[in-house]
């Protein structure tokens, strides 16, 4: 939001209303008992509480979004593999390297 200076340009880059960010920074505002940004003419630029408090939280958000994509790409990320062998060698080669398989790679065995 600060890097726009308006609520117009954060709104377009959110996919939002302008209104929508306006409500929004209004309601963060009052929740912190704090104003976040200085408002000149039609811009707006982070105040020293918006700063710090920007500090804050940025790696925390950085985190959050690291941590959703992970869980979003997880399932996406699951697949199954079908093997299909001979008895002999299922029986001399792909059973006798399965746990070998299993503790190289414990994220891929269900």
């Amino acid at each position: 939001m600060p890097q726009y200076e308006s609520y117009t340009r954060a709104a377009e880059k959110l996919a939002l209303t302008q209104s929508a960010v306006f409500r929004q920074i209004t309601a963060l505002e009052e929740f912190l008992n704090v104003s976040l940004f200085h408002h000149v003419r039609k811009r707006i630029f982070l105040n020293d509480a918006g700063h710090y408090y920007l500090k804050l939280v940025r790696e925390t958000l950085e985190q959050l979004e690291r941590d959703t994509q992970s869980i979003m790409s997880y399932h996406s990320t699951q697949q199954v593999l079908e093997v299909a062998a001979t008895p002999t060698f299922s029986t001399h080669w792909l059973i006798p390297n399965l746990n070998d398989f299993r503790e190289k790679h414990p994220r891929h065995c269900a």
